[in-house]
């Protein structure tokens, strides 16, 4: 594979944890230059902190540990690992790579995983952690790179926190803070809190599964044909393209497992769903025999909880759990309780160097936040919007917003955290320089900015994860060759789904209801 400029300039960086303890110095040293309160004409002030100083040392010291405990992607990975960890090292997986080789057309399968990554934004970043990997195994199946597959699942995961068939958690987020602005600014909008982008999300889901499927075929495709990859010994196949006749047995009863608990969840769905309610004591009350309005209004700040929704990474978890124990019975891989136990170990023995990236990168990305330098490139941003002198067209205007998001997206890792801060920016800014940008609109313009661009960023909290991930397989991947090759989706992503946002916006399609 002939490498381009930035995977030839990763390939000489040293290991991806020292490249994260290198750019939390660089913070640390942009902080004491930058420190002090930034004016701004059109937003208001923004603080930058000295992590050079006394308090800022004693922040990070205090911190240090607690940076790496909260890393989002840290404990959903240990989770997932008790049952993936199982399913693989009993090598449910690897009959499952037989199995898709013998019976997957090969031409479907890059849409297909590009597909499911833009509807796992159902289950927030479950993506990440399950479906990257899975996509790996499922190449591998075909004979296929299957650091292609992975790379392929990781731009439409990405990509799908802006675009989904179905309302999700991530759109209640959004849309609350849309709202929280827009009271604050006084401004009246006639949409749904979780629907106000859902027409557009849902013509996005077909627009990007398509481009991502393009962008795979004809520019990552060819990069991967000469290049080397391993399987790694606990999901290799014995014989490749054959299932023993125990193989089949083992997929057989696992797959009759999976359903059973796939039919269990949608029992726990349907009959739990707004039948249990959290109080603020974090009481949980069942509705089951109660009247729900009756109980909701004896609880202070009762909201309603489903179980499958709320907790979903729980219900995967055993969705890999219990087919590959079944597995593990059936083909004579676990005969006690000890060689359970023994293949969840191992399991964590193979996820261990997510442990030490989640140390660095953890920190890193908590030590930018706290410095505030984010902040300040963002309100940087919006002062240069605002002198634009765009109001008048309100389309140019939109999509100069699209591309300084973007950029801002680069140095601001978490969607929601960064709408939270823009969007009392952004919003009122937008909305009084022209009526015609709604609310609705603006937040539409951030999902394409900020979907498309996750994935070429640092900050991105999975970024390094998904690139522990890819070594697995490929030992010489690194974050270079990450960003040489996620680029071209990158740019696919955002220029046909801006296309679409203005054919949207021109042609007065709602954007949702």
């Amino acid at each position: 594979m002939k490498q381009g400029l930035i995977a030839r300039v990763g390939d000489k960086l040293p290991d991806i944890n020292i490249i994260f303890l290198g750019l939390t110095i660089v913070v640390i040293v942009a902080s004491f230059f930058l420190a002090g309160v930034h004016h701004f004409s059109a937003v208001a002030p923004v603080e930058v902190k000295n992590l050079f100083s006394i308090e800022g040392m004693g922040w990070a010291i205090q911190n240090l540990q607690t940076n790496f405990i909260t890393f989002s992607p840290l404990a959903l990975t240990l989770v997932a690992v008790i049952g993936t960890g199982v399913a693989e090292k009993t090598g449910l997986f690897g009959a499952l790579i037989k199995k898709v080789g013998i019976a997957v057309p090969g031409k479907i399968l890059i849409p297909m995983v590009v597909f499911l990554g833009v509807m796992s934004s159902l289950a927030s970043d479950v993506g990440y952690i399950i479906l990257v990997p899975l996509a790996g195994v499922l190449f591998a199946g075909l004979n296929k790179n299957p650091v292609l597959g992975m790379l392929a699942a990781f731009a439409g995961v990405s990509a799908g926190f802006g675009a989904n068939l179905f309302p999700t958690p991530g759109d209640a987020i959004l849309g609350g803070m849309t709202f929280d602005a827009m009271s604050n600014a006084g401004i009246v909008g006639d949409f749904g809190l979780v629907t106000m982008n859902l027409y557009f999300m849902i013509a996005s889901t077909f627009l990007l599964t398509l481009v991502g499927w393009f962008v795979t075929v004809k520019f990552i495709a060819p990069k991967f044909v000469d290049r080397p990859y391993v399987i790694p010994e606990d999901i290799k196949d014995d014989e490749a393209g054959k299932l023993s006749d125990i193989e089949k047995k083992g997929l057989k009863n696992a797959g009759i497992a999976l359903i059973l608990f796939l039919l269990a969840v949608l029992i726990i769905y349907i009959f739990g769903y707004f039948k249990f309610y959290v109080g603020a004591n974090g009481d949980v009350v069942s509705t089951f025999f109660s009247n729900a309005s009756n109980v909701a209004g004896g609880l202070k700040a009762a909201k309603p909880v489903n179980l499958v929704l709320d907790y979903l990474i729980i219900f995967m978890v055993v969705a890999f759990l219990l087919p590959g124990y079944v597995y593990g019975v059936t083909t004579g891989k676990i005969k006690t309780s000890k060689d359970y136990i023994q293949y969840t170990i191992d399991g964590f023995k193979t996820n261990a160097s997510v442990i030490l990236v989640a140390f660095f990168a953890g920190n890193f990305i908590a030590f930018f936040n706290y410095s505030g330098i984010g902040n300040l490139i963002a309100s940087t941003g919006a002062d240069l919007l605002q002198s634009s002198g765009l109001s008048e067209q309100p389309i140019l205007l939109l999509i100069v917003f699209i591309f300084l998001a973007a950029f801002i997206n680069l140095f601001m890792g978490s969607a929601s955290a960064k709408w939270a801060l823009l969007a009392p920016i952004f919003i009122p800014l937008l909305y009084n320089a022209n009526p015609n940008i709604t609310p609705d609109i603006i937040q539409a313009a951030y999902r394409v900015a900020d979907s498309s661009t996750n994935i070429i960023s640092p900050l991105m909290t999975y970024m390094p994860i998904v690139v522990v991930f890819v070594q697995r397989f490929d030992k010489k991947f690194n974050i270079g060759t990450m960003i040489e090759m996620m680029y071209k989706y990158s740019i696919g992503f955002l220029i046909p789904w801006i296309i679409l946002f203005v054919v949207f916006y021109v042609f007065n399609i709602p954007f949702g209801f």
